[in-house]
């Protein structure tokens, strides 16, 4: 994905998604919420046209549906678990680990663009923006409900605000759009027609929508594709990412434990089964007296990483209902609502926001032509100006915000304007509030949008990293360090593009402190900038942002990502006659891979352990029981499938390779 659709799908509009019970049911039928039904459509052409101008462009409209229960911020615990699972599901190619141009041709990382989705949408509503604050609503009950209307009215009610809304953070005067979900297997289309009408008696023609869906009897395939599960983002084992079933963290962790603690019991009472017994041999060596490197690879701080769910979110592909028609008419309801609903309403907004803006501008401009009249003379002086209110029923007479900002309306203004793809407004706004502001945080939201839309508009482009990388310090200055993370990801990504690595390492490490997960991205991708640089890599310096990328991914339990990591290191120092950090990656290698059951990969890295002399009694001891554990684990799974083993000798790094690869390098040249 580019940069410019990027963008457009972490910045565009959101949309709140509040479904009954009875509506939640019939998509459950696809393993989908409401919200989740509609995201892979959330694309809406449409004709935008600025208030008080004759142009119009088409647009593209990305479209973010969230449900209610999404709406606030997630408990950083569970922010965590959401991340750690995206990252798991998105594993390393470790059958590559042995190839020889390993790091010439890295693979892309989807670990990295995963973390970095759910990243985005674990960041909510703030008081310097306006970006994750809800702009329409869609309300959705099942033609089977039996009091449609009151259903409606007491889903998204003032008289009874939900529990995200009751500090006054957002507004709930937002437009409303009401769907009726219809499945024929559970009621007639006459009775869903006569629900239908009622509805658009009660809240207007142009307000109100059908929408047919699990036309299939679920029998025979559909066809459709299955577009939900890539865009899930639930914790593995829910039907949504709904706060209020969710456990609470003390028990979700004292059940972590407990399952650890009675996996270590078991593994340590068996140890007939050789793989298992491998994997705990490895875990009671002697940590004291085996230190092979100045650095250390420790063990998950907390219990519950060991335990990273990396099942499928979904047991089924998702969409099974439903037929191409019924996508069709998923579409047809996106783009109705875009075009009727949202897009008119949010221009209505800026209009009223440009002349609310502009009146009080006017007003402070004759404010002060009437105080320099007093004092100097030239005629009589004009009466006070009056700060024009707004009327009732316009749209922006609630911010919906407790923004500090000197003057939140030019921010919601620029924001909306962002949203619609109106670069040039936006820029132009971003550009004023980045004078007149004084907050620290509210100085770096403008810093970045502004950032942003110059690289956009293609004012100055190569401006646009000047900009961020000031959004980011005035974000950590303000403590803000969620929005200097997301300011970080907007950062590599420009800089990226311009091949500007150097740059891009540092802005990189600077944020690499605090979250394990996070910081072993972080110090990952610096390392590929490393060994992307022209004309000559710099390994060394990248093998050494890997090493502390792999003792990270090991804290936080994503132990397939650190081997990833490890492997890469060793084929740089390797080549350069450094044994000391040689002997270490080498050991933890063989640590790591073991317990995955990459017995092979393991067996290579203990082999190159027995040659050195530089090592003491203890150190050869321990490594040389690992080494003949592992191997006798490799020789009963060999054993099982004689066969297959043989066929499949030099293929996966699963299968067994030839006996000649777990020679070491001393035995190898006597057989020279």
């Amino acid at each position: 994905m580019d940069i410019e659709s990027f963008l457009r799908s972490a910045f565009g509009p959101l949309v709140l998604v509040v479904a009954s019970k009875d509506a939640h049911k019939v998509c459950a039928e696809n393993d989908v919420g409401f919200g989740e039904l509609l995201r892979p459509f959330s694309s809406a052409p449409y004709e935008s046209s600025l208030p008080n101008t004759a142009k119009t462009k088409a647009v593209s409209l990305q479209l973010r549906f969230m449900e209610l229960e999404d709406l606030a911020r997630p408990p950083r615990l569970l922010a965590q678990r959401l991340t750690s699972e995206a990252v798991a599901r998105c594993q390393p190619p470790l059958d590559q680990v042995a190839a020889d141009n390993l790091i010439s041709n890295l693979a892309p990382s989807p670990w990295f663009d995963a973390y970095r989705r759910v990243f985005f949408h674990t960041v909510k509503a703030a008081d310097h923006e306006f970006f994750n604050h809800p702009v329409a609503c869609i309300l959705a009950i099942s033609s089977a409900n039996p009091k449609p209307l009151a259903e409606f009215s007491s889903l998204f009610s003032q008289a009874r605000p939900p529990r995200q809304f009751l500090d006054d953070s957002l507004s709930m005067d937002i437009p409303r759009f009401y769907v009726l979900l219809h499945d024929e297997a559970t009621a007639s289309l006459e009775h869903a027609t006569s629900i239908f009408n009622e509805m658009k008696a009660a809240f207007g023609p142009a307000n109100c929508h059908k929408l047919i869906i699990n036309s299939n009897s679920g029998e025979q395939d559909s066809g459709v594709p299955d577009v939900w599960t890539p865009l899930l983002l639930r914790p593995a084992g829910r039907a949504g990412l709904l706060f209020n079933d969710m456990p609470s963290i003390a028990s979700h962790r004292a059940s972590i434990s407990s399952q650890l603690a009675d996996t270590i019991s078991i593994a340590s009472s068996v140890s007939s089964d050789p793989l298992r017994a491998n994997s705990t041999a490895t875990t009671t060596i002697d940590e004291q007296n085996l230190v092979l490197g100045p650095l250390s690879f420790a063990e998950p701080d907390d219990p519950s990483a060991e335990s990273i769910n990396t099942e499928p979110l979904v047991k089924r592909p998702c969409g099974q209902r439903l037929t191409p028609d019924d996508i069709s008419r998923i579409k047809v309801l996106v783009a109705e609502f875009a075009n009727v609903c949202l897009v008119p309403h949010m221009e209505q907004v800026i209009g009223h926001l440009q002349a609310h803006i502009a009146a009080a501008r006017k007003g402070i401009s004759r404010s002060f032509l009437s105080v320099t009249k007093k004092f100097f003379g030239g005629g009589s002086s004009a009466p006070p100006p009056v700060k024009p209110a707004s009327p009732a029923s316009s749209p922006i007479r609630s911010t919906g915000t407790t923004c500090t900002s000197v003057d939140p309306y030019s921010r919601r203004l620029a924001d909306y304007a962002f949203m619609l793809q109106h670069y040039d407004l936006a820029m132009n706004t971003y550009q004023t509030i980045r004078k007149e502001e004084r907050g620290t945080k509210n100085i770096a939201g403008a810093q970045e949008m502004y950032g942003l839309t110059v690289y956009l508009t293609e004012f100055h482009r190569s401006d646009a990293g000047r900009y961020l990388e000031a959004a980011v310090n005035a974000y950590l200055k303000s403590n803000a360090t969620i929005y200097a993370v997301r300011a970080t990801f907007l950062l590599f990504d420009f800089l990226q593009s311009r091949n500007q690595l150097r740059e891009a390492v540092a802005a990189l490490v600077r944020l690499a402190s605090d979250d394990d997960l996070r910081s072993a991205l972080l110090l990952e991708q610096a390392a590929r900038c490393y060994f992307r640089m022209t004309p000559t890599p710099l390994l060394r310096h990248g093998a050494f942002q890997m090493i502390q990328a792999a003792n990270r991914f090991g804290k936080c339990g994503q132990r397939q990502h650190a081997l990833f990591c490890l492997a890469m290191c060793a084929k740089v120092y390797r080549e350069h006659q450094w044994g000391l950090a040689e002997d270490h990656i080498n050991y933890a290698v063989g640590r790591q891979a073991s317990p995955l059951g990459f017995l092979d990969v393991a067996l290579r890295a203990y082999s190159r352990l027995l040659v050195h002399e530089n090592q003491t009694a203890a150190m050869q001891k321990a490594v040389m029981k690992d080494f003949v554990t592992t191997y006798t684990a490799w020789m009963a799974a060999n054993s099982l499938n004689a066969a297959t083993a043989a066929s499949s000798r030099t293929s996966s790094p699963g299968g067994p390779p030839s006996n000649d690869s777990f020679m070491t390098p001393l035995q190898q040249q006597q057989q020279q």
